[in-house]
């Protein structure tokens, strides 16, 4: 008798113990997500999950926020745009007529010296308000083919400069180039600052406990963004740089939660963390333009390029926390929710 009574008593007991040691499935159901799951006793309060992202030690009334996605996105925050007043390379009337008048004599041997000059000053003075289109990008009275605009600056017929019908500029072996040159330096157009950043928070919401807990990451949760000069449309590093323009080596920076990093939170508090950093897109921009002239048809053009640039550079990178606290301390408060988009 006494030997049956003493079996039972241990019955009793171990039935007692998986009773006291099984977790509340609130916690593990909002853990798992597909992952190997595991879970233990810590305490008579708290229990410990580990998953491939996370280990936590926490209450049982505990929302735990780590389901391992990273889907990372780009937000302008502000932009600015400059004038391009410091850039405009000023018209040297001088210069352009003395090479407009040794152009005009020497490619036209039937032209006396008078005939020369006067076909020079019309060239100078249409050039100048070529210029002006190219400096101030106004749209009127020009031809665009891309990023490239011709103005046809006439043609020499009967010993002057006179316009006929529009002749298509072709850059080939009969037509060559005078002169060429900035008519706008290469200047920073427009700057903007962005943040990229990863969406989903993760963290620990104890907004409704009375208890603290902690929680550990398994692996890296990353935001990466690629930085460097792209000078694809024909604004190079060299004229950057000769320009006084910042040029960023190629590369990456990246910002992250690392692998092993401990949160610990506090009792009524929500506490979310997410990787993020903030960088410039630099875009630069000048006008660089040519005189031509078609031997075949004895017509002169003037042509101007936008060629530009773009320079990429992080000024910080970091974790972002977002904490909300319960301070009324009641359990029946809504859990705040972080917002989706940035905030800075």
């Amino acid at each position: 008798m006494k030997s049956l009574k003493k079996w039972v008593f241990l019955l009793v007991a171990v039935l007692s113990m998986q009773l006291i040691f099984t977790p509340a499935l609130a916690v593990g159901e909002k853990s798992e997500k597909g992952n190997d799951v595991s879970i233990s006793n810590g305490s008579a309060e708290k229990m410990t999950i580990v998953t491939d992202m996370y280990t936590a030690t926490v209450p049982s009334d505990a929302v735990i926020i780590c389901e391992g996605e990273t889907t990372q996105v780009s937000e302008p925050l502000m932009t600015t745009t400059f004038s391009n007043d410091s850039a405009v390379v000023e018209f040297d009337y001088d210069a352009t007529l003395a090479e407009m008048y040794a152009h005009v004599l020497e490619n036209n041997a039937d032209l006396s010296e008078t005939q020369a000059k006067e076909i020079a000053e019309e060239l100078t003075k249409r050039i100048q308000a070529a210029n002006e289109l190219a400096t101030n990008d106004n749209s009127s009275n020009r031809m665009a083919n891309g990023d490239t605009t011709i103005v046809d600056l006439g043609c020499i017929s009967e010993g002057k400069l006179v316009d006929l019908p529009s002749a298509r500029y072709v850059p080939d072996s009969r037509t060559s180039i005078i002169s060429e040159g900035w008519s706008v330096n290469p200047h920073v157009d427009k700057s903007t600052l962005w943040s990229q950043y990863v969406i989903e928070w993760n963290g620990l919401d104890l907004y409704k406990s009375p208890d603290s807990g902690s929680i550990s990451f398994n692996d890296e949760i990353t935001a990466t963004v690629n930085v460097g000069f792209e000078g694809t449309a024909g604004l190079t590093k060299s004229d950057a740089l000769k320009f006084g323009l910042k040029v960023t080596a190629s590369g990456s920076v990246t910002s992250k939660i690392s692998k092993g990093f401990t949160l610990n939170v506090s009792a009524w508090t929500k506490h979310m963390l997410r990787p993020y950093i903030y960088y410039y897109v630099d875009q630069y921009q000048g006008t660089y333009r040519y005189y031509c002239y078609n031997a075949y048809e004895q017509r002169y053009f003037y042509v101007y390029e936008t060629r530009t640039a773009e320079n990429r550079y992080n000024i910080e990178k970091g974790v972002r926390s977002w904490v909300r606290v319960n301070s009324d301390h009641n359990s029946s408060a809504a859990s705040p929710i972080p917002p989706t988009g940035w905030e800075w």
